[in-house]
C-alpha cells in the first residue's frame, strides 16, 4: 500500500523552492548591502575623535549589560551594531544561494 502525502513539497516542481532559495539569498546580501552603506554614512557623522576601539568597547559594554539599541552610547556605536547585521544578513543569504 502507497501513502499519498499532499505536502506542498511533494505538489510543486523541487526547482521551485531553490529557485525561491536563491532569490531570497539575493534578497538578504542586498539588504546586508544596504545596512553597509547605512553604517558606512554614520560611522561619517559620529564624532571624529573617537577611535574604533572606544566604538568597539561601548557597543560591547552596552550588549553585555543588556542595553536595549535605543540607548547605544554614540553614533559609531550604533554604526558598529548596523555593520554587524549587514555582514550577518550577507553571510545567510550567501548561505541560502550555497544549499
Amino acid at each position: 500500500m502507497q501513502y499519498v502525502s499532499f505536502s506542498l513539497i511533494n505538489i510543486l516542481p523541487k526547482h521551485t523552492f531553490i529557485k525561491c532559495q536563491q532569490h531570497n539569498g539575493i534578497i538578504l546580501i542586498v539588504i546586508g548591502i544596504i545596512f553597509f552603506l547605512i553604517s558606512k554614512w554614520l560611522w561619517k557623522k559620529g564624532d571624529p575623535k573617537e577611535t574604533f576601539m572606544e566604538a568597539i568597547g561601548d557597543l560591547i559594554s552596552d550588549l553585555i549589560g543588556w542595553q536595549l539599541p535605543v540607548v547605544f552610547s554614540g553614533i559609531k556605536a550604533w554604526s558598529l551594531f548596523i555593520w554587524f547585521i549587514g555582514l550577518v544578513s550577507v553571510l545567510f543569504g550567501v548561505v541560502l544561494i550555497i544549499f
